[in-house]
């Protein structure tokens, strides 16, 4: 019979058992569908759509910096997310060149598809993300227990908001798990508060606002954590606190060295960022600030009921047990719930820095129903999450699905490359993310890059496309113009619910002389899908299991005399 220095060892096996457990279906749930919108490689060069807004951008300036310009020269994001991708794509490239024989060709071939930056960037971010669950452990367990660490981080696992957006090669996940890193220092600071607490949760800091500027706002728990410890008559010199803020800068100018070397585009980046964050809508879409719209549709359904409602009782719960650790996270929900949802830009993705601590606080009122039972409390308590869980996991899994399916924008553009000749002149209804994957002569290839990239110009030659008309939906005054114009020979309509990217009919009514020779379902037109509005991304935050697939639904009209 084992003696009771053998229990010790086997918990902590058992704990590592199970995290490995979570840690691999936060994988698999983030890794499925991961390849969503990628063109097939049956036309070289290849081109993508833009299926998930805003990755062009960082993608782009990743292989820019590869390329041999430090300088991103934009700024509406910081930079450390695509220097991390310059520095993966130039081992990709490496490899590439050891494979091929020659840089020349590596890049030749990147140039041809470009599919593997994509993949770079889609994949550090999900690996990112499954790094997010084991650190929360981390967080929770020092927070409120081993049990409800274990617990926190099932949950991160199967959170629909956080697998969703650990699919998307953009900031909000990367910001997240720099804020479990920074609230893990910050809870050591109210625990021991030493000077490598106070450094690396300066450190950390840092590096989450080279992440994504509103992660300034995680001074705030750092802040926190020094009065908690403070008030509580413990020892924290103020030069403790000094020292983690003089690291901010650093940790910043770490990832975004640009911002100190010209001062003037990062100056105007930045205002960039600040005057669309203040506007009072967005393309047309007001859905009310965010202080209720997260509330009522970003957390409701980027959770799911139950899990939501778990994770507010258990701040309360927080706050009566353990209350230094959890002035600790809530002065970071409060803060960043606060300032974030002041403005009326309201997408779903700003949300995910909280998603964490919603499902710490969720774990620990799991955990306090659990103890009340006289055995097993573990396995009841992961049957309680599992409960709560479910229908962000049903939803999660069926987004999954979905992004699994051929994108509608690819199979349009298989068809149109077919039947639409390339002197053609096409008028597409809707934004530039509707647009089927075909370079056409009048835009830039991703949206508002060129392609090939300015570093890599002259190296590939494009086919020459349909020539592009454009009017964002049935409202533009343009449109009946140019419908009426005989060098217009083609429309197509991307409709979708999405009001601010496209029409929401399919116009057909004003189509004379016109007649649908096509039609590409995307995500269909069921009530029963909820959608983010002011983002352009054909997938429905909630109700994916109605959708058909992602993209919108395109309709392809041909003049009488010009149809095939």
């Amino acid at each position: 019979m084992p003696g009771p220095d053998a229990r010790p060892p086997r918990r902590r096996a058992r704990r590592r058992g199970i995290l490995l457990a979570i840690a691999a279906l936060a994988a698999a749930l983030r890794l499925a569908g991961l390849g969503f919108g990628l063109s097939p490689a049956d036309a070289i060069p290849v081109l993508h759509p833009l299926a998930r807004p805003d990755e062009q951008y960082l993608w782009n300036l990743g292989l820019g910096i590869a390329a041999g310009d430090p300088n991103p020269h934009f700024f509406l994001y910081p930079s450390l997310l695509p220097n991390a991708l310059a520095l993966l794509d130039a081992l990709y490239l490496a490899a590439g060149s050891l494979a091929d024989g020659s840089r020349e060709e590596a890049v030749a071939e990147l140039l041809r598809d470009p599919r593997a930056l994509v993949w770079i960037d889609r994949g550090l971010v999900a690996a990112v993300g499954v790094a997010t669950c084991l650190l929360l452990y981390r967080v929770a367990a020092l927070a409120f227990g081993r049990c409800s660490g274990l617990v926190a981080a099932f949950l991160l696992a199967v959170a629909h908001l956080h697998v969703r957006d650990s699919h998307f090669g953009v900031t909000d996940v990367p910001l997240a798990a720099l804020a479990c890193l920074v609230l893990l220092q910050s809870l050591r600071i109210e625990s021991r508060g030493a000077w490598r607490d106070y450094l690396r949760a300066g450190l950390c800091a840092g590096l989450a606002i080279s992440t994504k500027y509103s992660g300034a706002i995680l001074v705030a728990p750092i802040v926190a954590a020094h009065a908690v410890a403070r008030l509580a008559g413990e020892r924290r010199p103020l030069t403790r606190l000094a020292g983690a803020a003089a690291l901010v800068p650093p940790g910043f100018l770490l990832g975004t060295p640009f911002a100190l070397l010209d001062a003037r585009g990062f100056r105007a980046g930045l205002a960039a960022q600040l005057v669309a964050q203040s506007g009072a809508e967005w393309l047309g879409v007001d859905l009310g600030p965010g202080w209720s719209h997260h509330l009522r549709f970003t957390l409701w359904h980027g959770l799911g009921p139950p899990l939501f409602a778990a994770g507010l009782a258990g701040a309360l719960v927080a706050v009566r047990r353990a209350p230094r650790p959890a002035a600790i996270l809530l002065s970071f929900a409060g803060s960043y719930y606060l300032v974030i949802g002041r403005g009326h830009l309201v997408f779903a993705r700003y949300m995910v820095p909280l998603v964490p601590v919603l499902c710490a606080t969720a774990a620990l009122a799991v955990v306090a129903l659990a103890e009340r039972l006289p055995r097993a409390r573990l396995a009841a308590a992961f049957a309680l999450a599992f409960l709560l869980a479910l229908p962000s996991l049903r939803e999660t899994i069926a987004t999954d699905r979905v992004l699994a399916r051929e994108d509608s924008r690819v199979a349009a553009a298989r068809w149109l490359r077919d039947h639409v000749p390339p002197d053609a002149t096409l008028l597409v209804v809707g934004a530039v993310f509707a647009d089927p994957p075909l370079f056409f002569r009048e835009r830039r290839a991703y949206d508002p890059y060129p392609w090939p990239p300015q570093a890599f110009a002259g190296r590939l030659a494009l086919p020459e496309g349909p020539h592009l008309r454009r009017v964002r939906n049935g409202f533009d005054p343009a449109f009946d113009a140019l419908a009426a114009d005989p060098e217009v020979g083609w429309v197509v309509v991307a409709q979708s619910p999405l009001s601010a990217y496209g029409p929401g009919s399919t116009l057909e009514r004003r189509l004379a002389g016109f007649r649908r020779v096509a039609s590409f379902e995307g995500v269909g037109a069921d009530p029963g899908m909820f959608f983010d509005l002011q983002d352009a991304f054909y997938v429905p935050l909630a109700g994916a299991a109605l959708a058909r697939r992602p993209g919108p639904n395109l309709l392809v009209y041909a003049r009488e005399q010009t149809g095939p």
